[in-house]
């Protein structure tokens, strides 16, 4: 509808509001009319400093105006608005046959067009009985005829007209594609864009080595890449073929004793610092006794989260858990700002953004840590996409930063805070 006519059909309906509130209000009916019935005379004379004033389009005869006041009164806002707009008697395929149409495209087995046109006019000439899904209820063709009673029956080009209009197409590809195809197609927003600086962006994947061992089999290889620069940032080896990312990571004995047992507490909600110093944990030690707004307070909706993503595992639903609280006080605000979880062809896909993230100290635990709710999910992973928005690595932690790439494994870091 245009919007001249929005406003004007607004502003007639605001007036004709008006006027039925007056006449509902017995009071102020009996004060204007003084104890007799209606002066529509006197009222469309109202109407006509109204109409110079908020430039209304309503009938000033008193006769039409009162036919106006009534329809208002008896079938609301659809009696403002003119019969030109929304009629279908010209359309031959109206409203409700384009949505039998879409009914029958939506069937699982994904039927081409012309099986569809094929069953629409089947179904117009009763040789096909079409039920609904939700309600159990018959559709009956004797609502899809025209004037003279005849079934209307579409050609196969009329039905692949509007199966391929763009709004259908959207709704075809949301019931019949994957989630991955739907959002690349018709959710331009969705799209991913490349980072701008290096390490503001992690992928991870693995993959086997091309080249195969004496024994014939090959390295399994882990990989954690930049995707700015297209550099190798991490890597993890294992001779068997079978080998879990899993026993990788904890081949550490820090992931293996004391990042586990980290995430195992957040997700308790455990708010005691001292319950973390009994599993080895003291870098929460300068938070004082109780950690407040900070990874346990969000961490703990993960459980009931992962509960539904093992009860559904929906292709059509991005799972999400969101962390942390704008002006929120707390001693140690979560680095990591959101987690979500998709479905791909039975596969998990799971991103994450992190607002702050030291990459020499913080960023390999927190990777471990993603791993670790993936791994409470019982559908194999596909991938881990993690996104950063600010990396960095404190000026007193530089040099041992090199010594940790240079090979040695029992640096120390300072922890900044």
């Amino acid at each position: 509808m245009p919007p001249d006519k929005i406003n004007e059909y607004t502003v007639n309906a605001s007036v004709l509001q008006a006027v039925v509130a007056v006449m509902a209000d017995t009071n102020i009916m009996r004060k204007a009319m003084q104890g007799t019935s209606i002066n529509w005379g006197e009222m469309t004379g109202v109407i006509s400093y109204f109409q110079a004033e908020f430039c209304h389009t309503l009938p000033l005869s008193p006769h039409r105006f009162r036919e106006r006041v009534t329809a208002f009164q008896k079938q609301g806002y659809e009696s403002l608005i003119s019969k030109k707009f929304k009629n279908q008697s010209a359309r031959k395929v109206s409203y409700t046959i384009e949505r039998l149409i879409l009914s029958l495209d939506s069937l699982p087995e994904r039927p081409y067009n012309t099986t569809v046109a094929e069953m629409y006019n089947m179904f117009v000439r009763g040789e096909l009985t079409v039920v609904d899904p939700e309600t159990g209820e018959l559709y009956d063709p004797q609502n899809y005829t025209d004037k003279n009673g005849d079934p209307i029956v579409l050609s196969d080009a009329t039905i692949a007209n509007y199966l391929n209009t763009p709004k259908n197409k959207a709704l075809r590809s949301k019931l019949h594609d994957t989630q991955w195809d739907f959002n690349n197609r018709y959710r331009p927003f969705h799209l991913r864009r490349n980072g701008v600086y290096a390490l503001s962006k992690i992928s991870l994947d693995d993959r086997d080595l091309p080249r195969p061992m004496a024994n014939g089999q090959r390295v399994k290889a882990y990989y954690a890449y930049d995707v700015v620069s297209g550099c190798v940032v991490g890597r993890a080896y294992s001779r068997l073929k079978t080998a879990d990312l899993l026993d990788i990571f904890e081949s550490h004995g820090i992931a293996r004793k004391k990042l586990k047992s980290e995430l195992r507490l957040f997700m308790q909600g455990e708010r005691q610092v001292e319950k973390y110093r009994d599993v080895g944990i003291n870098w929460w030690d300068y938070c004082g006794s109780i950690l407040v707004n900070s990874y346990p307070t969000y961490l703990e909706k993960l459980p009931p989260l992962l509960a539904r993503i093992n009860r559904e595992k929906r292709n059509s639903k991005n799972y999400v858990l969101f962390l942390g609280e704008t002006n929120a006080e707390s001693n140690q605000a979560p680095c990591l700002s959101l987690v979500q979880f998709q479905i791909d062809d039975g596969e998990l896909v799971l991103s994450a953004y992190q607002r702050s993230s030291d990459a020499n100290l913080g960023l390999p635990a927190d990777i471990y840590h993603l791993y670790l709710m993936a791994r409470q999910i019982e559908l194999p992973l596909k991938s881990i996409t993690l996104f950063l928005g600010n990396v960095h690595i404190y000026e007193n932690n530089i040099e041992r930063t090199r010594e940790l790439l240079a090979g040695n494994e029992d640096v120390r870091f300072d922890l900044n805070v």
